[in-house]
């Protein structure tokens, strides 16, 4: 039945529809997610966050993802700013053009890795920069990694 409902959106979209009807429909759908499980829910709304916004987080995404941590030395949210960490990066002269990952999948990594590795990194941000580019560039990590492991450990 899945299938039999994604080509009537799809034929509703192609069909220059009226907005409104299509909005309707939209919420009938969204309203019918309440009978999946957690799971369910949380891969649908990765992959539907997936292709409206794509693979990278943007800054609202980022910052509300490490408002959220709970970090190994005793504090939640992030350890450093989201301004703080645009320093640490112009500090380094990266030419963000050449990366695979953005600005804002930096912030969430360098934070994340401080929450989680605080331990073994200490307390000097030039580990946790350092740290942060090894864990991004992985040859064997799709694009997005940032993003899909912070979906992954929901």
């Amino acid at each position: 039945m899945h299938k039999k409902i994604k080509k009537l959106i799809e034929a509703a979209y192609s069909q220059n529809l009226p907005e409104h009807k299509i909005e309707k429909m939209a919420e009938r759908i969204a309203n019918s997610v309440h009978n999946l499980d957690d799971d369910e829910q949380i891969l649908l709304a990765m992959d539907l966050d997936l292709l409206v916004y794509g693979p990278h987080f943007n800054r609202e995404q980022a910052e509300y993802a490490v408002s959220k941590m709970e970090n190994e030395d005793g504090t939640t949210g992030g350890h450093w700013t989201y301004e703080e960490v645009k320093s640490v990066l112009a500090s380094h002269d990266l030419d963000m053009s050449r990366e695979h990952f953005t600005e804002c999948d930096f912030y969430y990594v360098i934070n994340m890795l401080y929450s989680d590795m605080y331990e073994l990194l200490g307390s000097s941000t030039d580990n946790y920069y350092k740290a942060s580019l090894l864990w991004l560039r992985d040859k064997d990590a799709p694009v997005g990694k940032a993003k899909r492991y912070y979906y992954a450990m929901k």
